[in-house]
């Protein structure tokens, strides 16, 4: 679906993600982003699909199933809450029964992770966001569809666990909707260790968004649906739209004239 706001298109919000139209301030205008969907396609570039990372243990369906019974264990067929706060939000890849915005408390997002395949090459690597302590950390719960939550969260976890020494990275965090308190569960909330370049300067995320491609997109491309979404709900996160500005001002000087 693309959104149009007085003849100018501003951003696109992918298929099966219509929960989102439900969450948006009525009479609120989204501002322009400088990041524009022609810079972001000025960033791709086709990519090799790598396979596996050898510096990595592959994980297994028995190492995920015991990551999926013990984030489940308790649940029993109550609802399951599950947080986005990036590509969730505009990617759920699962049917959302239901969604309501929320914060996660004491948490703020970060692009941290490092990308050396998917959206980054070891030569010009990515970063993807996590949950960082300190801060707070707008967002949506999504609810699927309570018949579907198991087979659900085994999907997330195949996706976004993908190697033995990351089967932490799935967890539960309290989020505050109004004055309720959820319990949801979250992928990639305070990453530690090998892979994860915390506290960069904006300058420097945004350089490396704006150059960092593999085989599955690019990394601007992965910033532009984040905040492009982000703004769409009202969500205000001061730090990824300065990355925006400052991604959109690198791109822009590719195809600078040179002064002779």
């Amino acid at each position: 679906m693309t959104v149009s706001t007085g003849g100018a298109t501003r951003y696109h919000i992918p298929m099966g993600t219509d929960f989102l139209e439900s969450l948006q301030i009525p009479g609120y205008k989204p501002r322009d982003l400088h990041l524009t969907p022609d810079l972001v396609a000025q960033c791709f570039r086709p990519e090799p699909n790598p396979g596996p990372n050898p510096e990595w243990t592959p994980i297994t369906d028995n190492d995920h199933e015991r990551l999926a019974q013990s984030l489940m264990a308790g649940c029993d067929n109550s609802e399951i809450c599950i947080f986005g706060y990036g590509s969730l939000i505009w990617k759920p890849e699962f049917e959302v029964d239901r969604a309501i915005r929320a914060t996660a408390m004491g948490w703020h997002r970060e692009f941290c992770i490092e990308q050396t395949r998917w959206r980054g090459t070891p030569d010009l690597p990515g970063l993807m966001l996590a949950l960082q302590p300190g801060g707070d950390c707008d967002g949506v719960a999504l609810y699927p569809n309570r018949d579907r939550a198991q087979e659900v969260i085994r999907k997330l976890i195949k996706r976004e666990i993908t190697d033995l020494e990351s089967i932490d990275m799935a967890r539960w965090i309290e989020l505050a909707a109004g004055t309720e308190k959820l319990d949801a569960i979250v992928f990639w909330a305070g990453p530690k260790g090998r892979g994860i370049s915390g506290g960069l300067p904006l300058a420097s995320v945004a350089h490396r968004l704006a150059h960092a491609c593999g085989h599955f997109g690019s990394s601007a491309e992965y910033l532009f649906n984040t905040v492009s979404n982000l703004e769409a709900l009202g969500i205000d996160d001061q730090n990824l739209w300065e990355i925006q500005k400052l991604a959109a001002r690198e791109i822009l000087t590719w195809n600078a004239p040179q002064d002779s």
